[in-house]
């Protein structure tokens, strides 16, 4: 089973200093995924970023998206609102993603 937390913001990293926090009722968090981007509830291994990233890259709306990934829509709506806030967040695991993927490649070419 998949433990499941959801998704707490601190002020700092959602860009102000006044104590809010978004509450996300599709969204989830995985705090021992290596990713730390929020994930979707019910989809484990469907992190925001896919989806957003597949939208924007097919030129489709919301309701397209929601479609095309079997998503309610205001989980789709949420997933464009964590994305515009933690932007740092879906830039860093990019950023991991990317130096895994190097280093793979690196120990690919080591092994032939």
């Amino acid at each position: 089973m998949i433990d499941v937390a959801p998704v707490e913001i601190p002020a700092t990293a959602a860009g102000t200093t006044e104590a809010v926090t978004p509450v996300y009722r599709y969204l989830m968090r995985q705090p021992d995924h290596w990713l730390r981007q929020a994930f979707f509830v019910g989809r484990p291994k469907l992190p925001v970023s896919r989806v957003v990233e597949a939208m924007h890259a097919n030129n489709h709306s919301l309701e397209e998206t929601a479609r095309d990934w079997a998503l309610p829509l205001a989980a789709v709506e949420e997933a464009l609102d964590y994305c515009l806030r933690f932007r740092d967040v879906i830039e860093a695991d990019a950023d991991d993603e990317l130096a895994l993927s190097e280093e793979l490649v690196q120990r690919r070419s080591t092994i032939s």
